[in-house]
């Protein structure tokens, strides 16, 4: 008896209601359908160990359930066991088509779903797949254990067969037998392209994506559409630079609160591209009296005045807009007071300066003409000299010119290497200075607060007695008016110089009218300030500037002007997960880093610890990953 006549023999004894028509054969089966349902007979006499034969059927049941909810496989809906030589799969009937070849693309998707459900097919070719819409179906139920070596050889014996649609059986037998664990042969020329495409789908598959819902998003073509609060669907290109458009919105009184993306695609790099960016932005409200920011910088911080000043103002954008930022600059260009850099230059200065104001960072830099120094002296001292700094070499007339060319009559004045933290974004803290200096007519500047600790207190404003404090030089509110109200201040001049700064003759002054300088406040804004020599390493500085910013701070900082404690008190823990992945990177796009990240967060193994360092990149792409990590936080340094 021939095997389709055994098939059907055994059908009809097993099922003696039904009807089938046969459908074809394979190697250790034959196929019929009663029109609902396929039935594959496996017969298997002819398979001369038993425990082989037995190993098919343990196979099968033990990868059962793997084949349910499926793109590619049909369900199993019964094994029935005959003998020891026969048993009957049963799936669901579909009207097909037969498969005479496939696209690399299909064939990816369908190894995509191999690799996730852990299963492998040695035999992959058209002909064990059908067509049932266009789509494909695979029909062969005899998988092996999985391993990744046979994974990656069954994935180039699917690239063989989308590569050579046209050749014939026995070239591409032979190219699949000479391709096992051999993938350099000429005729392989692509496979590496089929490779990186195929993984990157997996790596896509394997992530399950989690991004922002836009369908309350109001889509639009460019930053100038945005126009106050609100969530925005911007188009997704790889040059994209969030930092720009930071910057763009901000010099429109608009915040850049999240950003986020919606879905990605694999694109042509096997990068991971989203179709848009989805931006989350707050109206920057406008506090109780108009501000001027004025942040004082020397040519010795022409290396990092650029970072620095933005570090200040991003940190100081929000809830309330300045009505100016202004970048002060001294004029003296070298021999300086506690100097901790000599390589840069007067004209490195303006050249960053005008970056920033190029960057929409700043509105303006200012320095004032030998002209200007007589004219600025004698209102402030009454003396009528051309003197700008003080015997200890502290700048005098170039910050008091800068007050003076500041529009509005509150000075937030800040040096700029001030280190600012925001426990809270909401946090208000023009408003708190200003209602502190509106509540008593007496005080002059209120300084910004200091780092209280990880929990947000009040301190009650103090320092009203006596004078109060010397206006606090590093980061205070300054109101003109009042300050005008109380000059000439006593000063003179000693070695052609200063004797005193003008924030130690106007602590003077206060003593003799009755007025003050106060400290105190809500702790939610605060800021460290870095003495110089803890300045000559910028490396150093700025990875504690970036601990500020993220709020990891030690202990002992709590309560301290000056910046506490060693480098190695604001070092992070090291990283003790079993494997710590460390990446670099600068300027990288979006659909880059995503294919990097979901690969990691992808793995079985869980326990991983990552280090991310970014090279100063210009691109915003920090904006993205600050987002994208908060799930993984404690995992990530």
């Amino acid at each position: 008896m021939n095997r389709k006549n055994n098939g059907i023999a055994i059908l009809n004894k097993t099922f003696p209601q039904k009807t089938f028509r046969f459908l074809g054969e394979g190697k250790s089966s034959v196929v019929f359908t009663d029109e609902t349902s396929v039935y594959k007979v496996f017969l298997l006499e002819n398979y001369e160990a038993l425990g082989y034969k037995r190993n098919i059927l343990n196979s099968i049941l033990a990868n059962k359930n793997k084949f349910d909810n499926s793109i590619f496989f049909y369900p199993i809906q019964q094994i029935i066991e005959v003998n020891n030589d026969c048993f009957i799969l049963i799936y669901p009937f579909e009207k097909s088509e037969p498969c005479v070849s496939f696209e690399s693309n299909e064939i990816q998707y369908f190894l995509v779903e191999c690799w996730q459900k852990r299963l492998i097919f040695q035999d992959i070719k058209p002909e064990n797949f059908i067509r049932v819409n266009g789509k494909l179906k695979w029909i062969d139920y005899e998988p092996d254990k999985f391993a990744d070596n046979l994974f990656l050889n069954i994935a180039v014996r699917g690239f063989i067969y989308a590569k050579y649609p046209n050749e014939s059986p026995s070239f591409l037998n032979k190219l699949c037998r000479s391709a096992i664990n051999n993938f350099d042969l000429p005729e392989l020329k692509g496979l590496q392209e089929f490779t990186n495409s195929l993984f990157a789908k997996i790596i896509f598959q394997e992530s399950q994506i989690k991004t922002a819902q836009t369908e309350s998003c109001k889509s639009v073509n460019d930053v100038s559409e945005i126009k106050n609060n609100g969530i925005y669907k911007f188009p997704y290109y790889d040059k994209f630079n969030a930092d720009q458009v930071f910057w763009q919105l901000n010099q429109r009184k608009i915040y850049l609160d999240e950003i986020g993306f919606d879905t990605p695609i694999i694109d042509q790099q096997n990068y991971f591209s989203p179709e848009s960016i989805i931006l989350k932005t707050k109206q920057i409200i406008e506090p109780k009296q108009r501000v001027s920011l004025v942040i004082k910088a020397c040519v010795q911080d022409s290396e990092i005045i650029y970072e620095a000043a933005k570090h200040i103002v991003r940190q100081l954008s929000f809830p309330n807009a300045f009505d100016e930022k202004i970048l002060a600059l001294d004029i003296r260009q070298s021999d300086f007071l506690r100097e901790y850099n000599t390589k840069n230059t007067w004209e490195k200065l303006i050249e960053e300066a005008q970056k920033l104001v190029d960057d929409f960072i700043i509105d303006n830099f200012i320095f004032p003409m030998e002209s200007d120094f007589s004219k600025i002296n004698q209102k402030w001292f009454g003396i009528k000299t051309t003197v700008t700094h003080t015997i200890q070499k502290v700048p005098v007339t170039a910050q008091l010119y800068a007050f003076e060319n500041a529009k509005n009559d509150f000075v937030l004045q800040v040096d700029c290497d001030a280190m600012i933290g925001r426990l809270s974004k909401e946090h208000s803290f023009l408003d708190d200075m200003i209602s502190e200096i509106d509540k008593n007519e007496n005080v002059l500047s209120v300084g910004f607060n200091i780092y209280k600790g990880k929990e947000t207190s009040f301190t009650s404003y103090f320092g009203f007695e006596n004078g109060g404090f010397v206006p606090e030089v590093r980061f205070c509110l300054l109101k003109k008016s009042r300050i005008e109200k109380v000059l000439p201040l006593q000063n003179e001049i000693v070695e052609n110089a200063f004797k005193l700064s003008w924030y130690r003759a106007l602590e003077q002054r206060q003593k003799q009218t009755q007025t003050c300088s106060i400290r105190g406040g809500d702790s939610r804004s605060f800021f460290i300030h870095p003495q110089n020599f803890k300045k000559t390493n910028k490396d150093v500085w700025f990875t504690t500037l970036d601990r500020v910013e993220q709020l990891q701070i030690p202990e002992k900082q709590t309560n301290e002007f000056d910046l506490a404690g060693s480098y190695y008190d604001w070092t992070i823990s090291k990283r003790n997960e079993k494997l710590v992945v460390v990446s670099c990177f600068r300027n990288i796009p979006l659909s880059r880093f995503l294919r990097f990240w979901y690969s990691l967060t992808s793995q079985t193994n869980q326990d991983w610890g990552l280090v991310l360092i970014d090279d100063a990149s210009e691109n915003g792409i920090s904006h993205f990953i600050k987002e994208l990590i908060k799930p993984f936080q404690n995992r990530i340094t």
